[in-house]
Formats: C-alpha cells, sequence, structure tokens
C-alpha cells in the first residue's frame, strides 16, 4: 500500500472544495505521531499543540473567507429573501463540522473516594434492659467523599486508555451543553432586560467601607517593662524612754479629754508612736530596669518612625553643618592682599581723622571680644531646654575644681547621697504611711546633679562595665503576659462570724434517715 502526505495532496488539489477534509487528515497524521510519545514529554506537547494551532487557524480562515463571500444586502430586501451560493453553504456546514468535533481537552480527571469512619455514639444502657434480648453488632458507619483533580495533560488525539494505579480511578468530565439553537450571544441572552427600574431612593445606603477597622482599635499584646518597688527604713518618732513614759501615762489615765489637733504629738491617730524604725513603701518606682521606660501598647506610630523622621527633617541637616564646619576649618586661610593704591588712601584718611578727634574729648568706649555675629537656631536645643537646670548648672560650675579630681567627685557624689537620703526620710516622717508627701524640688535638683556627677565621673575615668568584678545579667525582664482577675479565696456567702454564719442544711425535714427510725426500742 502506498503511503502520501497531506503537502501532495494540496498540491493535487484534494482540499479545495472540503475544507473537512484537511482537519480530516490533520487529525488522523498528529494522532498516528502522538501515539509514539509518553504523556507529558516535550514531543508529545509539541505534536498537541501543533494540532490545536493548525485546527484553530483554519476555522478563522474559514470564517474569514465566508464573510468575505457574503454579498452586501439591499435595505429593501429580506433576509429570508437572499440566496446563497453552494460554496457558502458548503464552507458553512464544514466550519460547523470542525466546530463540533474539535475539543481543547481530553476530559479525564483521576478520581479518589475517601471513606471515613464515624464515631459510634455512646450506647444508653438502661437498667431494665433484657438480660436475654442482647443487641447485635452493627458494622460501622463510613462516610463516602469523593475527591477530583485536575485535567490530567492527556491530549485528546490519544486514544491509549489511562492507567491509574489502586485505589484511584478515572473520571471523565462532561461539559454543559448550550442551545444549538441559538449559535450567537446577543445582550438579550446575556443581560435580560427589566421593565421595572428601582428609584435610587428606595435603595438602602450602600456601605463603601465594608467591616472597616481603624488600627487604633487593635489591642496588640505588647511586653512592658518591670517596675521595681522597695521599702524604705523609716526613722523612729520618739526615743524608748519617752515611748516608756507616754506608755505609762496613758494607762495610769483612763479619762482623758479629748485636746485640740495642734497640742496632740504627731503620729497619735494615723501613725502611731514608735521607738523602732518600720519598713515604709516608697511612693512611685524606686528603680527600673535598664531598659527604656516606654510602653507602647496604645501607639500606632512605633519609636522607630518617629526617629526616621526626626533623621530626614532635622538630622540630616545637622550632618550637613557638621561636615561643613569640618571642611572649613581644614582649608588653610589665604592672606589677604590689596593694592598699594588702597593702602594709601586708607593711611591719609586715617591722618584726616587723628586730627579731627584731636579737638574732640576722648570717651572711653568698652570693646568686647566675643563674637556679634548671630549663630543658627539649633531647633532640638530649644525644645530640650529646661530652665530647672540652671541651678544645677549652677551647682557643678561651683564645684569645678572639685570635679576634676578622682577622690574629691567620689566625696562630692557621696555627700550628695547622704543629704538625698536625709531629706527623704524628714518627708517620710512628715507624711501620713497611706498618703506620702511628693517629692521636694531641692531632692530632684540634688538627685539631677548627682546623676550628672556619676556620668561625668564615669567619663572622666574612663570607667567600662568590664572594670567591675560583678557580672551584669545580660537578661532584660519583661511582662510578658497579664492575667486580668483575683486570686481565689473563701465565698462571701461563707465569711460569717459566729454561728450567725453557719450554713443551714438544705435536707428536708419529712425524709427521715436511718438515725431515726420508728419504733426503735
Amino acid at each position: 500500500s502506498s503511503t502520501t502526505s497531506i503537502s501532495s495532496k494540496y498540491d493535487n488539489g484534494v482540499y479545495a472544495n472540503s475544507p473537512f477534509k484537511l482537519y480530516h487528515d490533520l487529525k488522523i497524521v498528529s494522532s498516528i505521531q502522538i501515539s509514539k510519545y509518553k504523556v507529558g514529554s516535550k514531543k508529545y506537547s509539541d505534536i498537541d499543540f501543533f494540532y490545536k494551532f493548525a485546527t484553530e487557524l483554519l476555522l478563522r480562515e474559514l470564517h474569514r473567507l465566508h464573510i468575505s463571500l457574503q454579498a452586501p444586502v439591499p435595505e429593501n430586501e429580506d433576509d429570508d429573501e437572499v440566496l446563497t451560493t453552494d460554496l457558502e453553504s458548503h464552507l458553512k456546514d464544514d466550519f460547523e463540522k470542525i466546530s463540533r468535533t474539535y475539543t481543547l481537552s481530553n476530559g479525564e480527571v483521576i478520581n479518589y473516594s475517601s471513606k471515613t469512619q464515624e464515631p459510634d455514639p455512646a450506647p444508653s444502657i438502661s437498667p431494665y434492659a433484657n438480660v436475654y434480648n442482647q443487641p447485635q453488632p452493627q458494622p460501622p458507619k463510613q462516610t463516602t467523599q469523593p475527591l477530583f483533580s485536575s485535567l490530567i495533560p492527556k491530549s485528546n488525539l490519544d486514544r491509549k486508555p489511562t492507567i491509574v494505579q489502586y485505589p484511584y480511578t478515572i473520571a471523565k468530565v462532561v461539559p454543559l451543553l448550550k442551545d444549538q439553537s441559538r449559535n450567537t450571544s446577543t445582550l438579550d441572552s446575556l443581560s435580560v432586560p427589566n421593565q421595572k427600574i428601582p428609584s435610587p431612593l428606595d435603595q438602602k445606603p450602600s456601605d463603601l467601607l465594608h467591616d472597616f477597622f481603624h488600627p487604633i482599635w487593635y489591642t496588640l499584646p505588647v511586653p512592658t517593662w518591670l517596675n521595681y518597688h522597695a521599702n524604705v527604713i523609716k526613722p523612729a518618732n520618739v526615743l524608748p524612754q519617752q515611748a516608756q513614759a507616754i506608755s505609762m501615762q496613758s494607762s495610769s489615765s483612763q479619762s482623758n479629754k479629748p485636746k485640740l489637733t495642734v497640742l496632740q504629738q504627731r503620729g497619735t491617730d494615723s501613725e502611731p508612736l514608735s521607738a523602732v524604725p518600720t519598713l515604709v513603701r516608697a511612693p512611685g518606682d524606686s528603680y527600673r530596669t535598664f531598659a527604656p521606660s516606654l510602653d507602647s501598647r496604645d501607639a500606632i506610630i512605633s519609636e522607630e518612625f518617629k526617629g526616621k523622621v526626626w533623621l530626614n527633617h532635622i538630622g540630616f541637616e545637622e550632618i550637613e553643618k557638621i561636615k561643613n564646619s569640618y571642611l572649613q576649618s581644614i582649608e588653610p586661610t589665604k592672606p589677604s592682599t590689596v593694592p598699594s593704591t588702597k593702602e594709601e588712601e586708607t593711611t591719609k584718611e586715617a591722618v584726616a581723622s587723628e586730627k579731627e578727634s584731636s579737638a574732640v574729648e576722648e570717651v572711653p568706649i568698652e570693646s568686647s571680644n566675643e563674637d556679634s555675629e548671630i549663630g543658627v537656631i539649633n531647633i532640638a536645643h530649644i525644645v530640650s531646654w529646661d530652665p530647672e537646670k540652671i541651678e544645677e548648672f549652677k551647682t557643678i560650675k561651683k564645684e569645678k575644681e572639685s570635679i576634676v579630681k578622682a577622690k574629691s567627685i567620689q566625696r562630692l557624689i557621696s555627700t550628695n547621697i547622704l543629704k538625698l537620703n536625709k531629706l527623704r526620710q524628714e518627708r517620710y516622717l512628715r507624711s501620713d504611711s497611706r498618703n506620702t508627701s511628693p517629692t521636694t524640688s531641692e531632692e530632684i535638683r540634688i538627685y539631677n546633679t548627682t546623676m550628672k556627677l556619676i556620668s561625668l565621673a564615669i567619663q572622666i575615668q574612663k570607667v567600662s562595665p568590664g572594670d567591675f568584678s560583678l557580672e551584669f545579667s545580660k537578661k532584660l525582664p519583661v511582662l510578658v503576659t497579664e492575667f486580668n482577675g483575683v486570686m481565689p479565696g473563701i465565698p462571701p456567702s461563707r465569711l460569717g462570724v459566729g454561728t450567725s454564719g453557719a450554713s443551714k442544711s438544705t435536707r428536708l425535714p419529712s425524709i427521715r434517715g436511718p438515725y431515726k427510725k420508728k419504733n426503735r426500742i
């Protein structure tokens, strides 16, 4: 048997009057060639792509040729009266045959039936169940759920059966067939006209931002730094001899008349007199961790973002100013050269001015060496300026000579700490144990001065953490989780005093227990 090719048949004019024959031969040749290769290989995909591309190109050319052959219809004639030629009808029939038989995919998917066993309900055992009527064991119930994969990459030309391993099977996807009577889709079929158009006034207001939630409304669990509180030693109010005399006087006189509050001794009401120092909880935060005491739970903008804004608005300008000042200091100063003619003119003017000034009474003028030029105002310094620190600077300026020496600055720091401790004890002595008096301005001034002296001592002596024998912990304790609620305790219903708080028995009086029997001998 002799073989032929599509090109030879095309040269002989076999496909001149039948485009469907060309499509048929393309499909047969592609099916023979694609059966030689494995599914998913490159040759397999290329042959499948060639078949689809050639078929779709043939369909487009048929449609274009059919439109070009149609004659324009006059306005006075109807569509039914227009006669079509045999070539037009033949092209139309071939186009419909090709479009009905041409499919893109094979339509096969892999199916798997998932079977899950339902849990058995708890058997209800009745105390009156019949012993002889034993229930028969029932088989467990199973729920079958079919699972499908996507379309397998198998060409529609490949007629070889698809083989998969157990428990998988092959299923065929059946597409929904549209109405073939109406080949073209019009606007009426896509969007059905509505006779009753609703009024915009009758409609409900539309929601532009549905389920909108502002970031400030979120409650994010952010860890906070721990604050520590310390107990401070409160000194004794009176001496032991005075406390003994006061106790003897109060025991001897039982009926004492009330005194005025001015004449009463301190501590008679809220703070009793004591000869022994007691521990009092200090107000506020006595000391904190090395970490910053900043809580960003209720903030939207982070500190990092604030730092970036400051860097872009102020920081880069400061860097540029420092750079320019550094470059100006490096450049050598150029000697100013003045022409000789100008020097002569200046000398003549100077001589004339001296003659005129001789007749005028000389007035002493105070010359200041200070620079009269107004410098650039730094906004950062204005914001950070605190008028309360003027006194601290004056105090540090007075102790300038002792600050430079190591022993003197240590003695000065110790003296300030002792003063601060004395002022704090006096404040606790004057205040109530429940409501402690606020810190005075003198304490704040001494505290800030001491902190400044400590920082200066560290800078002068060049002290680093490695110089200490103690090992500082690198772990910062933070509050990770905070539980809201109260500690468990006795319910308020049982907090009774004496017999009144005892709970009564809820047992009915008509019910008699084993301890009450009739006709007991």
